[in-house]
């Protein structure tokens, strides 16, 4: 009988505490700080108040995404996409911001009400509607 020889780094999941702490190392604060605002299975825990909303979101994030049965690298793949994927949302919310000087700003209050009652499905009023 063949034994399949199966690499660890390849198989071995890791737990989304260990992913957290991962990303943890890799900001500004130490990873023991962010350890007291999760749980024993990574999740934020309900009472926990960061204080900062980047490492709310990030601990929240992976907590969406985290797979125990992938493998390590895929874990760190998606862990990845899910960083690269907000840095983009929040690169083009820079940009928007960077492209809005005070004057198109105050120009475009009329555009900006006007979209935010399109979008959240508020019918406009007969004066907003063309």
């Amino acid at each position: 009988m063949a034994t399949a020889v199966v690499s660890p780094t390849h198989s071995r999941s890791l737990t989304l505490r260990q992913i957290i702490r991962i990303a943890a190392k890799g900001y500004e604060d130490s990873v023991e700080s962010w350890d007291q605002f999760i749980n024993d299975n990574g999740r934020l825990r309900k009472d926990a108040d960061t204080g900062d909303t980047l490492v709310t979101f990030i601990i929240r994030e992976f907590g969406d995404i985290h797979d125990e049965a992938a493998s390590t690298d895929d874990q760190l793949v998606e862990a990845r996409a899910a960083v690269a994927g907000a840095i983009g949302n929040l690169e083009r919310v820079l940009a928007a911001l960077d492209d809005a000087d005070e004057s198109q700003a105050s120009g475009f209050k009329k555009g900006l009400d006007a979209a935010a009652a399109v979008t959240d499905n508020t019918p406009l009023l007969p004066e907003h509607q063309s």
